[in-house]
């Protein structure tokens, strides 16, 4: 039989169950615990084959930066049939998205050539407008490169067009453009959007809302069964020996008392049984308080040191709950006041070995310690909750330990001697032989009875119990459930997650500006980076997403004419806190290399390897095939490293796909290289560092000429069109032929190739 489980949650909260996710005292919130959502972000899960669910798929991917893949799942399902003005937006701001313009190539051109052809400024629907403004953005680039400075009436009437575009189009357009706009065209969108960054940054209740994505999914929890009632052979045998002897001792004694005299005289026998009952009864509920002290106490014991099983990535079911929970409560432990240390580690060392075996008896059977993440996280609020507040119980055993003697014993006690005693006076005046062989029975008989009648008590009382606290415990957790679910039922999305993400890179980036004082024209080229920041932030991401975490340290470069301008921040995510502000400056030619380093373990011969990926400049996209990812290899982590001709070293680490965020049935490890990568801006980061590495003051005149040619070539594919006409002959839709989309210039292009 499964054991029982708490019936699912409503997910609606109930509007009166709070809950505070606060460190108090000197306490630090962060985890180190992964957590991985499953089914119930289905965001990133292609469900059919159809082309719609492709272009669902990949516009999630777009929204969580991920823009190779949005550009690949949107593309195939734009040139096989489904094309609409609304897929031809975010194709071509998936072409555009993370990318500065050099970075485009005669392929991109092509597919911005074919989404471009559905722009069309007077349309109705938004999507061609907004498809529209991009296109005279990217022209407004084009002509300011060319000229030194766009159009001023031209760029005055595309700002125009965009001011009136919904304020998510106009979001989307800023965001996904960022890298591609400069000079005085980014500077005019930096006015307008630093009044709005300020309170975008904190939409959507992001103070109240952003830590729940870190929360695992609770899952209803199981409840304990307790183990069966048992007795050995010698018990059953005792008492059964024992009611014998005892049956035959009253056999032989009544009778003499009813012969000796008045009928008053049997009060005695009925008084001593009395006594002895009340005795043992109260002996017996000592006993089993004082096991019930000890089975409580051994379970706050340290579990055995687990070995390993068969290698250094595969364990035991109790050493993963036991690493679980010592991260939970390590970081909550204070950390500056030492003495308060050593007194929470004295407090949370028997709750935490209590928990483990509790966790270890329920979900064992099952093999899946997800199950239970939820629950651990929340008995360790619960401890810190109490242990801050000053109720926290006390654990030691000496206030519960029972007494030895008692006066229900004593009187119990001296009950059965005066009335079996007198008794036996009695009997012995009626018939001297028959009362002896009376007495000698019933004392053979009391010590066999006595024994295994208390075995058998205490049994009964151990397993009824373990029924009462089992039960107890589990509405104590399924309430909990319950409450964790109307709590977490607004937990924002990965979407949600990526543009408060990009809101922060932009409110960093214009912080390193404003305090450098740069405009945007003088900065010839900028890339932002980001990695997991402070101490073992927590970390979480959907199945086919890049990791999220709890706090992230955000380096922006600057590239000017002088020289790089590097500004780095520590960001609370949860919040939206900036701190731990860092500045360098550098030359161009102080740039000795710029690439991607592993660190790992292959299980063969438990050796570590630090091994460096460096693409050639142009293969930024291409860099998983340096990585050589396999899973019967251990990857601690993956850092982009940037290096100065002095020794001084720049490192922004890549997430690890292990510890329990990797879903190994349905996920593709290649992939989530690529999602890390993107994630963190190394792609984009790289394609620009790695020539300026290569180049050193060079760079900037080699860069110039590089812009040139691509712009020249994007006159040549997609320099200012009119809007397309109607075509009659397909009843006013564009054919899906793609022949007939793709301009003269871009025939040869490469389109994405389907994916089955």
């Amino acid at each position: 039989m499964s054991p029982d489980r708490a019936p699912a949650a409503p997910a609606q909260p109930s509007g009166q169950d709070t809950y505070n996710n606060v460190a108090q005292g000197e306490s630090h919130v962060a985890m180190q615990v992964g957590v991985m959502h499953g089914d119930v972000h289905n965001l990133y899960q292609i469900a059919g084959d159809t082309l719609a669910e492709k272009f669902r798929v990949g516009c999630n991917y777009l929204k969580g930066n991920a823009q190779q893949r949005a550009e690949q799942l949107i593309g195939e399902a734009f040139v096989h049939g489904h094309e609409s003005a609304e897929v031809a937006y975010f194709w071509a701001l998936a072409v555009l998205s993370g990318r500065s313009f050099d970075h485009l190539d005669q392929k991109d051109f092509g597919h911005l050539g074919m989404a471009f052809r559905y722009a069309d400024a007077a349309s109705r629907e938004q999507w061609g407008r907004a498809l529209a403004v991009v296109s005279r953005f990217i022209h407004c680039l084009a002509e300011q490169d060319s000229k030194g400075e766009a159009d001023p009436d031209q760029f005055a009437e595309v700002m125009a067009d965009f001011d009136r575009l919904p304020a998510e189009r106009r979001e989307e357009i800023r965001r996904h453009l960022e890298m591609i706009l400069d000079g005085g065209m980014q500077d005019h969108l930096d006015a307008r959007y630093a009044k709005e960054l300020g309170v975008q940054r904190l939409e959507g209740k992001r103070k109240y809302r952003a830590w729940k994505f870190f929360e695992p999914d609770p899952v209803p929890p199981l409840r304990r069964r307790p183990p069966p009632v048992k007795f050995s052979l010698a018990a059953w045998a005792a008492v059964v020996v024992g009611g014998v002897l005892v049956g035959t001792a009253l056999t032989l004694l009544l009778p003499l008392l009813v012969r000796s005299g008045p009928p008053s005289v049997m009060i005695l026998p009925v008084a001593g049984g009395i006594g002895v009952l009340v005795a043992l009864r109260q002996r017996w509920e000592q006993l089993a308080r004082q096991r019930r002290l000890e089975a409580r106490l051994a379970a706050r014991l340290p579990l055995p040191d687990e070995a390993w099983i068969s290698g250094p990535d595969e364990r035991s079911f109790s050493a993963e709950v036991k690493k679980l929970v010592n991260a939970e409560f390590r970081y909550y432990r204070p950390r500056l006041d030492q003495l308060a240390g050593k007194r929470w580690d004295a407090d949370s060392a028997p709750v935490k070995h209590a928990l483990c075996r509790e966790i270890i008896d329920v979900y064992e059977a099952g093999g899946e310690l997800d199950p239970a993440k939820w629950l651990v996280r929340w008995h360790t609020r619960e401890f810190v909750r109490q242990w801050y507040n000053g109720t926290f119980a006390d654990q030691r055993p000496d206030s519960d330990a029972p007494p030895l003697a008692s006066p229900a014993i004593a009187l119990g006690m001296l009950a059965a001697v005066a009335g079996l005693g007198g008794a036996c006076v009695i009997a012995f005046s009626v018939s001297w032989t028959v009362t002896l062989w009376a007495v000698l029975a019933l004392l053979a008989g009391c010590v066999p009875l006595t024994v295994g009648g208390t075995v058998a008590y205490l049994e009964y009382r151990r397993h009824a119990d373990d029924l009462a606290e089992a039960a107890e415990r589990f509405e104590e957790h399924a309430a909990a459930y319950h409450r964790m679910r109307a709590v977490l039922a607004d937990r924002p999305s990965d979407s949600e997650m990526a543009q408060w993400l990009d809101r922060d890179k932009a409110h960093v980036r214009m912080l390193a500006m404003r305090h450098y004082r740069l405009s945007n024209r003088e900065v010839f080229a900028h890339t932002v980076l980001c990695e997991p920041g402070g101490w073992n932030p927590r970390r979480s991401r959907v199945v086919h997403g890049p990791p999220r975490y709890s706090a992230y340290r955000v380096l922006v470069f600057l590239l000017t004419g002088s020289g790089v301008r590097q500004f780095s921040v520590l960001v609370d995510f949860a919040t939206g806190t900036v701190s731990n502000e860092n500045r360098f400056t550098f030359r161009y030619d102080a740039i000795a290399s710029a690439g991607v380093t592993q660190r790992s373990v292959r299980i063969d011969n438990v050796r570590q390897a630090a091994r460096a990926s460096t693409p050639q400049a142009g293969e930024a996209a291409d860099l998983r095939q340096g990585a050589d990812l396999n899973w019967g290899e251990l990857v601690f982590s993956r850092s982009f490293r940037l290096a100065l001709v002095n020794n001084d070293l720049f490192s922004v680490r890549v997430e690890n796909f292990d510890e329990g965020l990797v879903d190994r049935v349905r996920e593709d490890p290649l992939s989530l290289l690529d999602l890390a990568l993107d994630s963190a801006g190394i792609t984009a980061a790289l394609h620009i560092l790695e020539a300026v590495a290569a180049e050193g003051k060079d760079w900037i005149a080699r860069e110039q000429r590089r812009r040139s040619r691509r712009f020249d070539t994007y006159q040549e594919n997609l320099g200012p069109r009119t809007p397309p006409h109607r075509d009659s002959t397909t009843n006013g839709r564009r054919s899906s032929y793609l022949g007939r989309m793709i301009p003269a210039q871009t025939a040869g292009t490469t389109l994405p190739a389907p994916t089955g």
